[in-house]
């Protein structure tokens, strides 16, 4: 009942020169209710730092095993409404949101109690018609970058919201900007950066169907690349509508695209300067339709990115069938699993 244990190996299955992979099993708990100490060992092992968990099953021997409240997620209100919202949290555990009219709202109490920090002088109004929000993970730097039209009114604060910096005309680019997202990450070797430790990527689609670009910054989002680049030409089907960037430990990143086949994922080693382009077509993208102008797709096939660690990237998406798919590249972006 108390014996339990971790076990340590060294496999030498990889190539010469590889980065070490740490792969945590965990097997055969059989939890019972009252076993505290068995709970609080098994959450200690996120101290490892393992960059894969295998998880090889019988967790529990009973079906109270875990208090229901541990398992349960809790919903909280912000009292403020908002479209297209997006969420933040800093390594202290504050939370940003989203509200209208560039608003931006804070809770540091598990959101039981929400502030409006966004920036409050007059001398400056911000249109907002795509609110968004970005928390820096790294530097905690919140950002606020509402859309209009053809460039986002950028805001940055690094105290929490007390005070902001802005850039106006950031990520500027030709007209007809929609579904913005901007991230941040670590510049990719070569690329070197002023004032400010991570590249700031703002990308977004153009309703002109005039493709997927991503802007660049290398100063903290003071100035922007005019031009940017773009990822890929839009297609008959949903306006080339992309998910926000992900961007990997080395700098890498990547840029997942709802396209009528499928699903496209831009993949980047020069901070948007040039960009590859890898088709994931197994499982087609939901809601395409030809689009016009006039008459364009409900926007149902928005895709995602992120990165591990280990600087492996995962993509998911709805495929036409109406599921949800998965897929992911342990290669740099080179190839991508089938979903």
């Amino acid at each position: 009942r108390n014996w339990f244990a971790l076990r340590r190996f060294t496999v030498p299955v990889l190539a010469p020169g590889s980065r070490p992979l740490r792969i945590l099993q965990v097997s055969d708990l059989h939890l019972v209710p009252r076993q505290r100490r068995r709970i609080e060992w098994v959450r200690g092992l996120a101290a490892l730092s393992p960059d894969l968990v295998v998880n090889s099953g019988d967790n529990l021997a009973a079906l109270d095993a875990v208090p229901a409240d541990a398992l349960a997620a809790k919903v909280v209100e912000t009292g403020h409404t908002g479209s297209e919202p997006t969420i933040g949290v800093d390594s202290s555990g504050a939370m940003y949101v989203t509200g209208g009219g560039a608003q931006v709202w804070r809770s540091a109490d598990k959101g039981a109690t929400w502030k409006d920090v966004a920036d409050k002088q007059t001398t400056r109004p911000r249109i907002d018609f795509d609110p968004y929000v970005w928390v820096d993970p790294t530097t905690d730097r919140v950002y606020s970058a509402p859309l209009y039209i053809a460039c986002t009114n950028l805001e940055w604060s690094d105290d929490g919201g007390k005070t902001w910096d802005q850039n106006p005309t950031a990520g500027c680019g030709l007209p007809g900007h929609d579904h913005q997202s901007l991230v941040t990450g670590p510049p990719p070797s070569g690329v070197k950066t002023s004032g400010y430790p991570n590249v700031v990527y703002y990308s977004y689609n153009s309703f002109r169907n005039d493709g997927t670009w991503v802007v660049p910054s290398f100063d903290g989002g003071k100035t922007f690349d005019r031009t940017g680049t773009k990822v890929s030409d839009g297609d008959d089907c949903q306006s080339s509508l992309n998910g926000a960037p992900a961007v990997a430990p080395d700098g890498t990143v990547y840029v997942p695209q709802a396209r009528c086949n499928g699903l496209r994922v831009g993949v980047s080693k020069d901070a948007g300067k040039t960009w590859k382009n890898v088709e994931i077509n197994d499982a087609g993208m939901l809601g395409v339709r030809p689009a016009t102008p006039a008459d364009d797709t409900p926007y149902t096939g928005n895709p995602g990115a992120t990165v591990d660690a280990a600087g492996n990237a995962f993509v998911d998406f709805p495929g036409k069938d109406g599921a949800f798919y998965f897929a992911r590249s342990l290669d740099g972006g080179a190839t991508f699993s089938k979903p």
